[in-house]
């Protein structure tokens, strides 16, 4: 969510009425969350946005926070060729910041051919089809030979897999887990990391990689919609035919 600051409730020193704000994580469980044209937020989960940014430019920040957790965690990447399964999302803003922590190569994997053509222009060294040949020939070379660290942002257990059998040092999972995953010996010595907790501090560092042109969250927007069109913006997702839609209420 990207607003504007209505009115401050009591004890709020850091922001100011008619300041442009975004939201760094959702809402917590029992509330209604943002779907509306006023809602009452903690000051702590807000982050002050310049106003020249577009909406789309800020309003996913939420999802970025969430990949910058995983960054903030997982071993320093500088020099190292990375490699993201699934390109959703989630798997987009992590393309981009493997190349703003300095990955010597970033390769992205996901069927749906405009997404691995978005990873490229987002900065992606190169992506393939996970079912191709190439893809097939790079998954038989020797753990490690192409690939050394990797982040699945799918939670597909064979995305999951096809990472396990690339990445020679470690894998982060941060996609959602949709079914159980095998390590086997193949990759025996592969260090995996678990997903960490949200918190301000990766908030920040995504903010700040938006701020400095490094993340750019408006491509991840693929249909602005008005909030009583929220059933066909689901219908977008659910049919894979949107990343992110921006809905206005």
């Amino acid at each position: 969510m990207c607003g504007f600051v209505e009115e401050l409730g009591a004890g709020v020193a850091d922001l100011r009425p008619g300041q442009r704000v975004v939201a760094w994580r959702t809402m917590p469980a029992g509330r209604w969350g943002y779907y509306a044209e006023y809602a009452a937020v903690s000051g702590q989960d807000l982050l002050a946005v310049p106003e020249h940014l577009p909406d789309a430019a800020v309003a996913p920040l939420e999802l970025a926070m969430c990949v910058a957790v995983c960054f903030l965690d997982i071993p320093d990447v500088a020099g190292l060729r990375f490699s993201v399964g699934g390109l959703g999302g989630a798997g987009l803003v992590a393309v981009q910041m493997a190349r703003a922590a300095g990955a010597a190569e970033v390769v992205g994997f996901d069927p749906l051919p405009e997404r691995r053509a978005l990873a490229l222009d987002l900065g992606a060294t190169r992506c393939l089809d996970p079912r191709s040949e190439e893809a097939a020939v790079l998954r038989c070379q020797p753990r490690g030979a192409r690939v050394d660290a990797a982040v699945d942002c799918s939670g597909v257990g064979a995305s999951v897999e096809f990472q396990m059998d690339l990445a020679g040092r470690w894998l982060c999972l941060f996609g959602v887990q949709h079914e159980t995953y095998r390590y086997g010996l193949r990759q025996r010595g592969l260090t995996l990391y678990g997903y960490g907790a949200h918190r301000r501090e990766a908030a920040d560092y995504a903010l700040a990689r938006v701020l400095d042109g490094r993340v750019r969250l408006s491509p991840l927007i693929s249909r602005e919609l008005p909030l009583s069109q929220f059933a066909e913006g689901v219908d977008l997702l659910r049919r894979r035919q949107a990343i992110k839609v921006l809905y206005r209420p």
